[in-house]
């Protein structure tokens, strides 16, 4: 009988701690859900800023490949005339 009784109370006792601490528990845990799923969306933004930085860094060296090309071709022009 002793035994239920002390088991009776350290189950009290648990439900007590437990009604005390879980509602601080789990706003923490929606708070860190709320806050990776934010790194997430920054994250995925951050990687479309790559992608177009990306494709502008390729349109600007296909340009240059071209100004140079043209360049070449003004100057084989040129010197063709000198001749």
């Amino acid at each position: 009988m002793k035994a239920f009784k002390t088991a009776a109370e350290s189950l009290e006792k648990l439900m007590d701690v437990t009604r005390e601490e879980l509602p601080d528990t789990m706003a923490a845990v929606r708070l860190s859900g709320m806050e990776i799923s934010d790194l997430t969306m920054e994250l995925s933004d951050l990687g479309l800023v790559l992608v177009f930085s990306i494709l502008k860094l390729e349109a600007l060296i296909k340009a240059l490949d071209t100004l140079n090309y043209a360049s070449h071709f003004f100057w084989d022009i040129v010197n063709w005339i000198e001749l």
